[in-house]
């Protein structure tokens, strides 16, 4: 017999949903869900009428459910005017999240969940508020609960430690094991409130986390091509070099001119130029080329791409150094490339007053698609000759 209403499948089916999606956890909140009463869909009057078996049979599957103490139904009489004084059910009432659980087939996960619970907020009391954030998903770090806390707790009482990942000794702990788990123990440190990020904007992931939490960083290394070959006495005769940022910023080069490139080929392909060398550049970052005072005694160009994440690091690059021009990346430069036109997957629209004139110009007309949409010339598709006149005309 099909019953119009929902029945038992439907109702365990709506619960596991809000289940799955946190609606009963964390229990921090549950003591004001239980008792918990669920509403049920009722018939209408003309529908106890027109379909009074498949009524009895739905009252039947429901009365099914009932255990005493645990789950029960609560009624309503109503007095119908064909049918008389009847007593249908009005909603299901849970006593606790236990017999939730029991209903809906997870007990044993709520049993993990609170196993689970109690080990970590025994061992962190301040971890408790970030429990009741996420409820179920704290399931997901369950095979790692037992480092990950030891690792905390570390961290927690070591804020200034100045070591390298690679130098913990912890039982089960490497480095990849927190490089691939950063994230909660950011989001555990954070709750924790130690200590405040101080991060610089650039520094994203497993840096901005090493960065805050006290370690050591790797040095930031620059990678740099001598283009004159007189000055190859000054690096040993080498002419490719990637060395720390700080013994870049220390060792003045005896240069007039300094390319930064944002394409790796395109810097190996620089040709022979006198009193010159290139830096293979590394987008948004020039904290480490910042560091580097003699550079600005230097005629600086920067070479990126012609779209507005390109105008937006040249923009960054004139914060640490005003005098850079750029190269390659004016309107003429982009006419004369017209086949080679990309798009760029998502554009920025933020404002740039580092640029000159000419240079916020092109931006705007780039950032209104005044062009083509979402236009976009990387550097790897200018033409070699174009790059050696522009190069020959310096």
């Amino acid at each position: 017999m099909t019953i119009p209403w929902p029945g038992k499948a439907e109702l365990i089916q709506r619960l596991r949903k809000q289940w799955d999606q946190g609606r009963f956890l964390p229990l921090d909140s549950a003591p004001t869900r239980f008792p918990l009463d669920v509403p049920l869909v009722r018939p209408s009057s003309r529908e106890m009428v027109d379909h009074f078996p498949a009524l009895q049979a739905w009252i039947a599957q429901l009365s099914a459910m009932e255990k005493p103490g645990s789950i029960e139904l609560t009624w309503q009489t109503i007095n119908h005017r064909q049918l008389g004084r009847n007593t249908i059910p009005r909603s299901l009432v849970f006593a606790d999240i236990t017999a939730l659980a029991g209903l809906l087939g997870v007990t044993k996960e709520l049993r993990r969940f609170l196993d689970l619970s109690k080990k970590l907020v025994t061992q962190a009391p301040e971890l408790e508020p970030w429990v009741s954030r996420v409820g179920l998903g704290v399931l997901q770090w369950e095979p790692d609960i037992e480092r990950l806390v030891t690792l905390y707790l570390w961290i927690k009482d070591h804020p200034d430690n100045g070591l390298f990942l690679r130098e913990l000794s912890l039982p089960g702990i490497d480095t990849k094991f927190i490089e691939s788990r950063w994230s909660i123990l950011d989001s555990w440190l954070s709750t924790s409130g130690v200590p405040a990020d101080t991060a610089p904007p650039y520094m994203r992931g497993v840096r901005r986390f090493i960065h805050r939490y006290g370690f050591r960083q790797p040095p930031d290394l620059i990678r740099f091509r001598i283009l004159d070959q007189t000055l190859l006495s000054c690096t040993g005769g080498w002419q490719d070099l990637t060395v720390p940022a700080q013994e870049f910023a220390a060792r003045p080069l005896p240069v007039s001119r300094v390319f930064v490139c944002e394409n790796d080929i395109s810097a190996l392909a620089f040709p022979a130029l006198p009193g010159s060398i290139v830096v293979f550049g590394r987008g948004y970052d020039f904290t480490a080329l910042s560091q580097a005072q003699w550079l600005g005694q230097c005629r600086l160009l920067y070479w990126g791409d012609i779209d507005t994440h390109g105008f937006a690091i040249l923009n960054q690059f004139r914060q640490a150094f005003p005098q850079a021009e750029s190269m390659l990346m004016d309107r003429q430069t982009l006419l004369r490339c017209g086949t080679s036109w990309g798009r760029e997957a998502k554009q920025t629209k933020a404002d740039l007053p580092n640029l000159t004139p000419p240079e916020r110009d092109l931006y705007r007309d780039l950032c209104t698609n005044a062009l083509a949409p979402h236009l976009r010339l990387e550097q790897e598709y200018v033409p070699w000759r174009l790059v050696c006149e522009a190069l020959k005309e310096m």
